[in-house]
C-alpha cells in the first residue's frame, strides 16, 4: 500500500459488509435522470466511472419515493415497479466494478418550489429562507408519506441495492422535522422534545429494519451543525440525535450541515457549498478558518464520532490529504467525496497506484452549478472532467494512430494533446511562449487560490502532459510553413482567441493598459515566484497602476479584474459598450459579486459609449448623458474573439484540422469550454 494514505485505503466494515477502502461517493443530484424518472445512459456513465475508479461505495441520490411534478430538475423514480429494470441495470454496473451501491430517497419538503410542505406553516418573519412558504402536513399525510417511503426502500432492496441512506439533512422533508427552525408542531412530531422531533425519522428507520434483510445497510445523513439562525442545530444537540439513530439500528452516520439566509436558494447556504466570495458573510466569519483548512463540518463529525460506536462519514471540501489527516486523527471513519469524484472518478485508483500527483482535483469553480450557456438547473457539468456522465467523451483507443500536431499550450491545447496521446496518437504540442499554461497563470493570479483554484487545473494539465509520450516544443510559433514541413495527418488549433482592443481616444502607455500588457508584465514574476506569491505581493504594490482605475469590459474577465483591483484598495469603476454583465460566470459567483460591487461603490456602466480619456477622467456616455469617471489608469479587459487565420490556412491545404477553445471566439473563453473542446478535438481524430 502506498505511503501516505494507509488509513484512507484500508478496509472498514459497515453493517455486515466490508468496504474495500474508506472512500465513498456521497449524494448530490446529477440531474441526469429522464424527465419521467428513469435511469439514463448519463446516470449509468456517472456511477460506472466512479465505481470503476475505485470508490468503495456509491450513493445514488435524488431518488423520489413519491410521484413528483414540475420539479426544477430531474429525479430518479422509485415509487413504482416500472423503474426496477433500470435500477437493476445500474446495480449490476456498480457491483461488477466491485463497489457497494446505496440509494438515498428524496423529497424536498419545505425546499420544494412547486408544493412546499413541512411540519409547520410559517409566517414571513419565521421563514429562514426565501419564499415559497411551506404548508403544514397533516398526520394522515405524514403517514401516507411514510408508507410510500417504506415501499420505495423495499423496491431498492428488490433491485439489488446494498442499502438505503435515510436523508434527514439540508432542510428537506425529514430534516425539517428535526429542526427547531422549521418545526413548530405541538403534537407527537413537534418541538416539545428531542424525542418528538426525531420521531418521524426513527419510525421510518424502525420500519426499514422490520421490512428488509438484516444485511441491508441502513445509514442516516443529517445536519451535524447549522448556521445563520438562533434556533439552528448545535453540535451537542446533533450528538444526542446521533445516539438515538444508533439505538434505532443505523449502520453509519453521514454528517453534513445547513445554513440559512434570505437568498436565491437554500442550497446556496449549505456550508459545504458555501462560497465566501468576494468575501464571507458576517455570520460565516467565525467559521472561515475551519472552512479554509479542514472544512466547516469536520468539528461536528469529530464530536459525533465520540458519541457513537458505528462508522461516521465526514464530508465537505475534502481532498485526499485532508481526508487522510481527518481519519488519522480519529475525527471520522470514512471520507465522503462528491465533486472530487466528479472531477476525477479515478482518484481512488490513482492513490492505490501511488500516483496522487496525477489526480484531477476539483477547483471549486462553481461551473457545476451552471453559468453562461449552462442552465443553473440543467445536467451537472465539470470544468476538469468533460466526460462526467458521458460515455461519448470517455477516452478510447483510436482505430488508427495518426501523426498529430497540437498548436497552443493553454488548457484547450493541453487537453487536446492529453486526449490524443491517450488514444494512441503520435502527438507534438507546440507553444509560442517558453512555458505551458496559456492564460492560466495570469488567471490563477487574478482569481487567487482561495476558491476558484486555477493553479490546481494548471498543475494537473502540465503533470499529465509530461507523463505521456507527448513531444513538447516551446518558444515555437507555428505557421503554415511549419505545418507543411512536418506533414502531419491531423492538426488541432488551440492557439487562443484574439483580444480586439478598441481604440480609446486619449489612451497612452502612461494611462492605459490591456490584457496583453498585463500578461507580459506578469510573465516573469509568475515564472519566478508562482501565482500565490504574486497574488500576495500585488496586495502591497501594483506597478504601473494608479489609485483610480476604470476597467473596460463587463464580461467575466472585466468583473474579475475589477474585483482584483478593488481588493488592492483601488477606486474602481466598470464600463463597457455592450450589455454582457458576466453572463458566463457561474451563478454562485455572479449572484454574490454584483451586489458586492454595489455595496462597495463600484459602478457598472454597461451599454455605454466610450468617448475617451481626457486628463484624469474617463469620459463615457451612459443612458443618454455624459459622465466623467476619475481615472489614473484604464485597464482594457474585453472578451475574446475568434482566431481562425491559421485554421483556415491548414484546412485549405486539405489537412484534417480541428479547433478548440477560445480560438473559436466569444462564448468559448471559459476554462470549462477549453477543456471540453480539447477532449472533443482529441477524440475526433
Amino acid at each position: 500500500m502506498p505511503d501516505g494514505f494507509k488509513i484512507l485505503l484500508s478496509q472498514i466494515k459497515v453493517g455486515d459488509k466490508v468496504l474495500r477502502n474508506r472512500i465513498v461517493k456521497t449524494a448530490a443530484g446529477s440531474r441526469y435522470w429522464s424527465e419521467d424518472g428513469f435511469v439514463t445512459d448519463r446516470v449509468k456513465a456517472l456511477f460506472d466511472s466512479i465505481s470503476a475508479g475505485g470508490a468503495a461505495m456509491v450513493t445514488v441520490d435524488t431518488l423520489a419515493f413519491m410521484p413528483w411534478e414540475n420539479s426544477r430538475f430531474t429525479m430518479g423514480g422509485v415509487w413504482d415497479d416500472k423503474f426496477l429494470n433500470g435500477l437493476k441495470e445500474l446495480v449490476h454496473i456498480v457491483h461488477s466494478n466491485g463497489a457497494l451501491i446505496i440509494g438515498q430517497l428524496h423529497h424536498a419538503g419545505p425546499a420544494d418550489f412547486t408544493d412546499p410542505v413541512g411540519p409547520s406553516s410559517l409566517t414571513d418573519e419565521e421563514m429562514p429562507l426565501n419564499d415559497p412558504k411551506p404548508r403544514a402536513l397533516t398526520l394522515d399525510e405524514i403517514e401516507t408519506m411514510k408508507q410510500h417511503y417504506i415501499a420505495a426502500v423495499e423496491r431498492l432492496e428488490k433491485a439489488g441495492f446494498d442499502g438505503v441512506e435515510v436523508h434527514a439533512a439540508h432542510g428537506y422533508f425529514m430534516a425539517s422535522f428535526l429542526s427547531r427552525v422549521w418545526n413548530k408542531r405541538a403534537d407527537k412530531y413537534g418541538v416539545g422534545s428531542l424525542e418528538n422531533r426525531t420521531r418521524l425519522v426513527r419510525e421510518i428507520m424502525c420500519e426499514i429494519r422490520n421490512s428488509t434483510a438484516s444485511s441491508f445497510i441502513m445509514g442516516v445523513r443529517f445536519n451535524g451543525i447549522e448556521f445563520g439562525n438562533a434556533r439552528a442545530m448545535t453540535i451537542p444537540e446533533a450528538c444526542e440525535i446521533a445516539r438515538l439513530f444508533e439505538e434505532e439500528g443505523a449502520d453509519y452516520i453521514s454528517v453534513t450541515g445547513e445554513g440559512y439566509g434570505k437568498i436565491e436558494s437554500p442550497m446556496l447556504y449549505l456550508p459545504v457549498d458555501y462560497f465566501p466570495y468576494p468575501e464571507p458573510d458576517d455570520f460565516m466569519r467565525p467559521y472561515v478558518n475551519d472552512f479554509e483548512t479542514q472544512g466547516t463540518l469536520i468539528p461536528a463529525a469529530a464530536a459525533i464520532k465520540k458519541s457513537v460506536s458505528i462508522p461516521v462519514i465526514c464530508v465537505g471540501r475534502l481532498d485526499e490529504n485532508i481526508a487522510e489527516e481527518v481519519l488519522e486523527q480519529g475525527k471520522a471513519d470514512i471520507a465522503g467525496f462528491n465533486r472530487a469524484l466528479w472531477a476525477d472518478p479515478n482518484m481512488p485508483r490513482k492513490l492505490i497506484e501511488g500516483k496522487p500527483e496525477y489526480i484531477r482535483h476539483c477547483n471549486r469553480c462553481g461551473t457545476w452549478e451552471g453559468g453562461g450557456k449552462i442552465s443553473s438547473m440543467g445536467p451537472r457539468v465539470c470544468r476538469m472532467n468533460p466526460a462526467l456522465g458521458r460515455y461519448d467523451l470517455e477516452i478510447r483507443k483510436a482505430a488508427n494512430s495518426k501523426k498529430v500536431i497540437v498548436i497552443g499550450g493553454g488548457p484547450a491545447g493541453m487537453e487536446s494533446a492529453i486526449t490524443a496521446a491517450s488514444c494512441g496518437h503520435d502527438v507534438t504540442l507546440y507553444e509560442g511562449e517558453g512555458k505551458l499554461g496559456g492564460h492560466l497563470p495570469l488567471a490563477s493570479m487574478i482569481k487567487g487560490t482561495y476558491l476558484d483554484n486555477v493553479e490546481l487545473a494548471l498543475k494537473y494539465l502540465i503533470n499529465t502532459v509530461n507523463s505521456l509520450p507527448i513531444r513538447v516544443k516551446t518558444n515555437t510559433v507555428v505557421d503554415i510553413e511549419l505545418i507543411r514541413a512536418e506533414s502531419p495527418d491531423a492538426v488541432i488549433v488551440a492557439c487562443g482567441g484574439l483580444y480586439r482592443l478598441e481604440a480609446i481616444e486619449g489612451a497612452s502607455k502612461s494611462n492605459c493598459t490591456d490584457v496583453n500588457m498585463l500578461q507580459s508584465q506578469a510573465k516573469l514574476p509568475l515564472k519566478l515566484f508562482g501565482s500565490s506569491f504574486v497574488d500576495f505581493a500585488t496586495r502591497l504594490i501594483t506597478p504601473g497602476i494608479g489609485k483610480k482605475v476604470v476597467v473596460v469590459g463587463s464580461g467575466v474577465a472585466g468583473l474579475q479584474g475589477a474585483l482584483w483591483f478593488k481588493k488592492r484598495k483601488k477606486a474602481v469603476a466598470i464600463v463597457s459598450n455592450d450589455g454582457d454583465i458576466a453572463e458566463q460566470m457561474p451563478p454562485r459567483f455572479k449572484n454574490r459579486l454584483i451586489p458586492w460591487f454595489k455595496n462597495n461603490n463600484v459602478p457598472i456602466l454597461a451599454n455605454s459609449a466610450l468617448l475617451g480619456i481626457k486628463g484624469k477622467d474617463f469620459i463615457v456616455e451612459s443612458e443618454g448623458r455624459e459622465e466623467k469617471l476619475p481615472c489614473d489608469t484604464a485597464v482594457v479587459l474585453p472578451a475574446m474573439s475568434e482566431n481562425l487565420t491559421l485554421y483556415n490556412e491548414i484546412r485549405s491545404e486539405g489537412i484534417e484540422v480541428h479547433i478548440a477553445g477560445s480560438a473559436k471566439g466569444e462564448g468559448n473563453e471559459m476554462i470549462v469550454d477549453a477543456i471540453r473542446d480539447g477532449r472533443e478535438a482529441g477524440l475526433a481524430l
